[in-house]
């Protein structure tokens, strides 16, 4: 895939497969975790909820590794206690059939049959029809402007009021501040087109941008 291709690409496994050379496992689970919040209306049933945000506090290391089994646990349990009502046999029939039910399972499992199973293209494929729009907006938000070449940030762009302004939307997930952020990044030396751009574009932002990651350090 070009970078040019990239920009405009609409196809979530193309994305997928493009960036396998650069993916990481903190990135793979936020991209998944995100595209459960985005479906989080059509998610009644709080069990699945509770294993999303298990897994966010695992990828901000508050919870330890067993956390995700839980999660995993808590997924297949509503799964399995879905059939026990009316209503829950309708849910389940009806998220079964969209695939949000699959990001979330997806979401919780250990990071080797994380891996395999996303790596599984034409399975990967057939989760994504409903979520399509959304998720090459998150590729494109984690991962930068080209899956082609390394994004660069020199470390002089890392003032102390850019990592505060990139800390406090981190924390809050606030990302309102993200044209602020390019400003004082510019006051900084910056001079990326690709940063300040997508600082000053209109998102939506979330917690994995690739500019905030950056100036915080993170991968």
């Amino acid at each position: 895939m070009t970078e040019a291709e990239w920009l405009v690409c609409e196809d979530p496994t193309r994305m997928l497969l493009a960036t396998s050379a650069f993916r990481t496992e903190r990135k793979l689970r936020l991209l998944l975790t995100h595209a459960a919040r985005s479906v989080w209306d059509r998610l009644p049933l709080p069990e699945l909820r509770e294993a999303v945000e298990i897994v966010e506090q695992w990828i901000e290391g508050e919870l330890p590794a067993e956390s995700l089994k839980q999660a995993n646990t808590l997924v297949y349990t509503s799964a399995i206690q879905s059939r026990s009502t009316p209503e829950r046999t309708a849910w389940r029939r009806n998220i079964a059939e969209t695939g949000d039910f699959y990001f979330i399972a997806l979401s919780t499992t250990s990071s080797s049959q994380l891996l395999g199973t996303l790596d599984r293209s034409e399975r990967w494929g057939a989760l994504t029809h409903r979520l399509a729009g959304r998720l090459v907006s998150l590729f494109r938000e984690l991962f930068g402007p080209s899956p082609l070449r390394p994004l660069t940030f020199s470390p002089s762009w890392r003032t102390s009021t850019t990592v505060a302004l990139a800390s406090q939307m981190y924390e809050s997930r606030d990302f309102s501040a993200m044209p602020i952020l390019a400003d004082a990044l510019q006051d900084a030396g910056c001079d990326s087109a690709d940063v300040l751009d997508h600082c000053r574009g209109p998102g939506p932002h979330v917690r994995g941008c690739w500019v905030v990651d950056l100036a915080l350090g993170k991968e």
